[in-house]
């Protein structure tokens, strides 16, 4: 009996005896009591952080997005609904991640995409637009080919006629080929003067609606990234 009454009066001194010690040191140092979020941690908050870990990286570093300010919309959820609130959003979460790891990969596929087809863009519209020039002076062109072969049969007359005769020959022959081309200056003028003032007109439509298609797909894509990531936010912001 004088053992159970001397274990029991061993064990309240105890107690006593810490009690004092943490009430002294409590006086002494009041901010050592202070849970500073900063430099504490919890075992909720880990797992949050484990939880929602991608890649080595966790919800604080979704703070650099433009929509951060939702951040101070968050309604914080009680521990005792963490388990099932946590994986429900973890879930969620992850779907995300994986459409925006997809929306990634189609987005850079089609911007390589695009580039090839402003290439083929670019060169069908220059052959277009010089199948036109071509075509506005191809007649006189002709013509002009007619009369250098005349000229190159003055030129073999020389010394078979008068000199004169021949000079003047020549000389109308001349005048004739310069007037042509004149002509044709003209003409390419006008038709270059056409192809700017109409220049969509002579891109290739087969080229052009490829173009219009891949330039869609690219904005759905940064559309959806930018409502997934503010998706993600929102779900940081419920386990916050």
């Amino acid at each position: 009996m004088k053992i159970k009454n001397k274990a029991a009066i061993t064990y309240s001194l105890i107690i006593v005896f810490f009690a004092v010690v943490y009430y002294w040191t409590w006086l002494a140092y009041p901010d050592s009591f202070i849970k500073n979020n900063a430099l504490n941690s919890t075992p909720i908050h880990n797992a949050i952080n484990l939880a929602f870990s991608y890649n080595g990286e966790n919800h604080e570093d979704y703070e650099d997005y433009e929509d951060y300010e939702d951040y101070e919309d968050c309604e914080v959820i009680s521990n005792e609904d963490f388990s099932k609130a946590t994986l429900k959003e973890k879930k969620e979460f992850d779907r995300i991640i994986s459409q925006n790891i997809k929306l990634e990969s189609i987005l850079s596929q089609q911007e390589s995409k695009l580039k090839l087809i402003n290439v083929n863009l670019s060169k069908a519209w220059a052959k277009n637009t010089q199948a036109y020039v071509d075509e506005a002076s191809l007649k006189i062109h002709k013509e002009l080919n007619v009369k250098e072969g005349e000229l190159k049969a003055i030129l073999s007359q020389k010394n078979k006629i008068q000199e004169s005769q021949f000079d003047i020959m020549l000389a109308d022959k001349n005048i004739e080929i310069s007037k042509i081309k004149l002509r044709i200056a003209t003409l390419e003028r006008d038709a270059l003067e056409y192809v700017l003032s109409h220049a969509g007109d002579f891109n290739d439509p087969k080229i052009v609606s490829e173009l219009n298609t891949t330039n869609k797909i690219i904005d759905d894509a940064r559309s959806k990234l930018i409502i997934n990531n503010k998706k993600i936010i929102k779900i940081m912001c419920k386990i916050c």
